[in-house]
């Protein structure tokens, strides 16, 4: 399944199973952000359940937004 497909899954069913999938896919690039930022394992984990809960609030409100742009990285 691809980026955008996970996304969209997401975004049309809201179920827990479509936001177990986003999190399989996108978890570790994630934390891979935040370890550039974090070097301590408790405060990276802090802001990663931050960030999620960031991408859950208002029913993904942040994914609608985006806008997928022709030629983008998928």
């Amino acid at each position: 399944m691809t980026d955008g497909a996970i996304v969209d899954r997401l975004l049309s069913e809201g179920s827990s199973a479509a936001w177990e999938a986003f999190l399989r896919r996108f978890s570790n690039l994630i934390l891979k952000i935040i370890w550039q930022f974090e070097k301590d394992y408790d405060e990276v984990m802090e802001k990663y359940l931050f960030v999620c809960g960031k991408i859950a609030t208002n029913d993904f409100a942040i994914l609608r937004r985006f806008e997928q742009r022709e030629g983008a990285p998928q």
